[in-house]
């Protein structure tokens, strides 16, 4: 899976980065760079934020969709095999209804819809992800800790997540470094509440 964020970059570097370019296209272009797209050649490409790059790349994409040709900064590519999931916070429709996202490109995007709903309202995934984040940071700290307790527990399933999961990633994450200093103990509720209230 080849991944590019959207929403990170301006429009002329989006643009390079989804469909390359050949050297001295532009300014810093020293050497040829190959897109995104031909990376993700018999595989997928993870586009996040959607709807957060500019009129003109939108028009080159859906170009390059129709006619599997670049834009004018590459050279065109050859026949590839990509599969495009497209992920966003936005709604793509009002955005569409607005003028701010191509129509065309919603309708070559949009087979099929998956709406994922914020973590607020799926409470039932606190315990599962938080538990996922801490054995992720177990396994790159080298550090084991068996899991939350009670008052931890409580403190994540009250706190609203404005913030979604990267939120509770951040707060495992934070908790995590102010563990216990005995590597197989429980972590410590005070943290997790103190972020939790003061974050």
């Amino acid at each position: 899976m080849v991944t590019v964020n959207a929403g990170g970059l301006s429009e002329g570097v989006f643009e390079s980065e989804l469909f390359g370019h050949v050297k001295g296209a532009f300014t810093d272009a020293r050497a040829d760079r190959v897109g995104r797209f031909e990376l993700a050649d018999g595989s997928t490409l993870f586009w996040t934020k959607s709807p957060m790059f500019l009129s003109t790349c939108r028009q080159n994409f859906c170009a390059f969709w129709k006619r599997g040709i670049s834009s004018a900064l590459a050279r065109p590519p050859p026949a590839l095999n990509v599969r495009v999931l497209a992920a966003t916070n936005a709604d793509v429709n009002a955005e569409a209804a607005a003028g701010r996202f191509r129509q065309d490109l919603l309708f070559r995007l949009n087979t099929i819809e998956i709406h994922i709903p914020p973590l607020r309202d799926r409470r039932e995934d606190v315990d599962l992800l938080a538990q996922h984040f801490l054995h992720g940071y177990s396994q790159r700290y080298r550090k084991s800790i068996s899991g939350f307790d009670t008052a931890a527990i409580k403190a994540l399933h009250e706190h609203a997540w404005p913030g979604n999961v990267r939120e509770l990633d951040h707060a495992v994450n934070v908790a995590y470094s102010f563990r216990p200093a005995h590597p197989s103990a429980r972590l410590i509720s005070a943290c997790v509440h103190r972020l939790l209230v003061n974050g």
